[in-house]
């Protein structure tokens, strides 16, 4: 199957067979509707390590130096994490409670009322 980037993919994660997300090096994201790949511009260079969603609508990406990206489905926003630890994993329970893990046991949270805190030993 191809795919629009030679960059080194990371994380996969499907809504449906419809919305397949890649995540990998130098910022890329890919989308897989059904029958192709195409590029999503994420507006970071950072390398991506993770991926995760709720919803095709609510969509979590993390990666390098704290990098935090999130979707509501057309876009890709930064989001501040507070941390320039590299975060590995992604999980959200809801579309207003996220978690997010990396280096020195960095763990942050969105929580439903829209605040972030952050846990572990900072770099």
């Amino acid at each position: 199957m191809d795919t629009p980037t030679p960059e080194n993919l990371s994380a996969v994660f499907g809504v449906a067979g419809g919305n397949v997300y890649a995540a990998g090096d130098a910022g890329t994201i890919i989308r897989f509707d059904g029958a192709q790949w195409t590029a999503m511009a994420s507006g970071t260079d950072a390398n991506l390590y993770d991926v995760f969603g709720i919803a095709a609508d609510n969509l979590w990406v993390v990666g390098a130096a704290g990098t935090i990206l999130h979707s509501t489905g057309s876009a890709w926003t930064t989001s501040a994490s507070g941390t320039g630890n590299d975060l590995f994993g992604v999980f959200a329970r809801s579309a207003t409670d996220a978690f997010a893990v990396g280096d020195s046991g960095t763990i942050l949270r969105w929580g439903p009322d829209g605040s972030s805190a952050v846990a572990g030993a900072q770099r």
